[in-house]
């Protein structure tokens, strides 16, 4: 991707997902990880319901993403903002695609999504936050 770093605020400010996407592909983590948690806030406070609804699946899909570093990010830039944001906000999809990062290979990404799951204090996820205690992974274990 390009040299110059783009202006997640203003995409964000613009509602402008298609760049806002284009931007969790980016060769730096913290434009990464801006892009997510703009993307996360366009889901929780868009201008309208279609904005909402077109954010979260776009953060669902990068949740679930192939490549590591936009999966990894994704889930990153969810447990910050469960820090931030109430459980409420966030939509089934988000929680299922969290639920299946418990699985994932990355040590990472399945602690950052057992804490992140466990910040939302949702029904639902008490049986894989109790599967993820099974973990070997010590830091998986303690999230």
């Amino acid at each position: 991707m390009g040299f110059f770093k783009p202006n997640i605020k203003k995409m964000q400010e613009g509602e402008d997902l298609p760049g806002l996407v284009k931007a969790l592909s980016h060769d730096n983590h913290d434009v990464r990880l801006s892009a997510a948690k703009a993307l996360i806030q366009l889901g929780v406070n868009g201008s309208n319901p279609e904005i909402r609804n077109q954010a979260f699946e776009e953060v669902h899909s990068a949740a679930e993403n192939e490549e590591q570093r936009i999966c990894a990010v994704t889930i990153e830039a969810l447990q910050i903002m469960s820090e931030q944001i109430p459980g409420s906000a966030f939509p089934f999809i988000i929680r299922a695609a969290l639920m299946g990062n418990l699985n994932h290979p990355s040590q990472y990404v399945r602690e950052n999504a057992a804490k992140t799951l466990g910040n939302l204090g949702h029904a639902n996820a008490i049986e894989p936050i109790l599967r993820a205690q099974q973990e070997t992974d010590e830091r998986v274990r303690n999230a």
